[in-house]
């Protein structure tokens, strides 16, 4: 599927009331070996997350060098643990968050799921509420679209998260 259309599909799946505000973006570099690129998120035009292919390489060798034992499986577990992924694997998250229910994309184990969860029209105001206790243990990424959600359906967040709030870009 071509990035316009992945795109399309997935801001479509947003809220309304985060329309214009949460985008989806990617690019590619073509250099003498390979296409290099990222993804990111924005939030009111202000990137909350990248996902880039030389950087997370770049983490994954660091990670490596330090515990040689560790198997590849191993260490890029532990890279999206940290919410650090490569444009590829953005691309095949958002293609596979279209065909998982909100509950699925609620529980899963990836970081990304769970942060583009916190967009999801599926989502509605009672379970946004419901999710309050558990935010307090998530990635950064996934509190602060919950905040964001929070804010723009007027629910008034735990005071940890709504830290994250505060640093969201002002919406006026």
């Amino acid at each position: 599927m071509r990035w316009s259309k992945l795109k399309q599909l997935c801001e479509a799946r947003m809220a309304d009331r985060l329309a214009g505000r949460v985008d989806l973006h990617a690019t590619g570099y073509t250099g003498a070996h390979d296409e290099q690129g990222r993804g990111w998120i924005t939030v009111d035009r202000v990137e909350v997350a990248s996902f880039c292919d030389l950087a997370t390489n770049m983490r994954h060798r660091h990670l490596a060098r330090a515990d040689p034992a560790a198997t590849y499986d191993t260490l890029c577990a532990r890279l999206h643990a940290e919410g650090t992924y490569s444009r590829g694997e953005f691309y095949s998250i958002l293609r596979r968050s279209l065909h998982l229910s909100i509950d699925a994309m609620l529980t899963d184990d990836n970081v990304l799921l769970r942060a583009l969860a916190m967009t999801d029209r599926r989502l509605g105001k009672r379970r946004l509420h419901r999710l309050q206790p558990e935010m307090a243990a998530e990635h950064p990424l996934v509190q602060r679209l919950y905040a964001l959600r929070c804010d723009v359906e007027r629910i008034t967040p735990a005071p940890a998260i709504a830290s994250h709030a505060a640093s969201l870009p002002d919406s006026s």
